[in-house]
């Protein structure tokens, strides 16, 4: 009743671990007069075609967490954890860039240690000092900016501490709740009032006791109690996360227009300055192209890579091969759906002269998921992956 036109149902593998009797299904829309590249349905027809209801009004809210009286968290209990007036300031702790989360389920990907993978924000790198009653924001370059950011610092007055330092990020979030630094740029310019949160990840010292040698888990699982009774809509949000592989997140975080993951070894000690128990991941970009064509070759078995092409003012465009993301049943069925497709095809616009010696093009009727990391100067897409 929502979905209309022409649609592809394709059947993938059982994923690392599932049972081999398990169907998992990818659904593909088709290029036809239906087809509307433009529009969400999740956001133009949220309500459930059963019920005509809203998933907001059929789950129910989560109960309110109590908030932990002053003097009831005991920081002193974490292992690692030294007795020691708060540090007038510490240096963050950086993550190394790598190409891909680690912790994952491929052997490549195994690093023999846990992981938490959390959402890369689009801000300012902010560490948080709270002393008898003063809030002290204090930037990556050194600088307190408490008179710049509104009405933030008197949030952290609600805290039920002495004494803590937070490290986190300031940021402004767009109507997606997506944070967007342009946006905070704005808001410091214009006054930053209300519009500015403080995603807190991590906790180095409460009420006595230097955390920084505690491992992270135990150091974010004492933030979450820390800040559980705070409001849902507070200026303080804590900065959750997801363990083991972190895949899954930084494939939601390129499908959502994130910045990316930062993954931190669920065991490590806070570690000023740039390290490897910290990593980042930048999201890649995603996007729906036409199959213009297709390769084959004997190493593949038959299908070898997609030919992708977009359309610009009416004109089919050219825009790379991706041959990754796919495995062996989906390459089949792929191929046995564009096999009939070739009769008539002419090749795209910009298609290179060396590409069009083994590419065997098709008629523009299916489209294909893609996550990529940019363009070239000529457009075309660069580390594509099927998805």
């Amino acid at each position: 009743k929502k979905l209309n036109g022409g649609w592809m149902l394709t059947r993938l593998k059982p994923k690392p671990g599932e049972e081999e009797g398990k169907k998992n299904w990818l659904l593909f829309k088709e290029r036809d007069l239906a087809s509307n590249p433009t529009l969400d349905i999740l956001e133009e027809r949220p309500e459930s075609v059963k019920s005509g209801r809203r998933i907001e009004e059929l789950v129910a809210p989560p109960p309110a967490k109590a908030a932990p009286r002053p003097g009831t968290l005991k920081p002193g209990a974490l292992s690692g954890a030294v007795k020691t007036s708060p540090a007038a300031r510490i240096e963050p702790q950086l993550a190394t860039q790598v190409p891909k989360p680690p912790g994952g389920d491929d052997p490549r990907d195994r690093t023999g240690e846990s992981w938490l993978h959390e959402i890369k924000f689009d801000g300012y790198r902010t560490m948080a000092h709270l002393t008898g009653g003063e809030v002290r924001l204090i930037t990556r370059g050194g600088i307190d900016w408490p008179k710049r950011y509104g009405d933030l610092p008197h949030a952290f007055a609600k805290l039920p501490c002495r004494e803590a330092i937070i490290d986190g990020e300031i940021v402004v979030l767009d109507g997606k709740g997506i944070s967007r630094f342009a946006l905070l740029q704005d808001a410091l310019a214009e006054g930053a009032g209300s519009k500015l949160h403080f995603y807190a990840f991590d906790l180095l010292h409460l009420d006595g006791w230097d955390l920084r040698k505690a491992p992270l888990e135990r150091r974010k699982a004492l933030l979450a109690e820390l800040l559980a009774g705070l409001r849902a809509n507070s200026a303080i949000q804590y900065s959750d996360h997801v363990g083991g592989d972190g895949q899954g997140l930084y494939d939601q975080a390129s499908e959502l227009g994130l910045e990316g993951v930062v993954s931190k070894r669920a065991t490590a000690a806070y570690q000023s300055g740039r390290t490897k128990s910290w990593t980042k991941t930048k999201a890649l970009e995603t996007g729906d192209f036409v199959i213009a064509g297709y390769t084959v070759s004997d190493a593949a078995e038959g299908l070898a890579a997609l030919g992708l092409a977009e359309f610009e003012d009416g004109e089919l465009h050219y825009r790379g091969k991706v041959g990754t993301g796919f495995d062996a049943e989906t390459a089949a069925d792929l191929l046995a759906r564009l096999e009939p497709l070739t009769s008539g095809a002419m090749a795209p616009e910009g298609a290179p002269r060396e590409i069009m010696r083994e590419m065997h093009w098709v008629k523009p009727l299916f489209s294909a998921h893609i996550h990529y990391a940019n363009r070239t100067a000529d457009n075309a897409l660069r580390h594509a992956v099927f998805r």
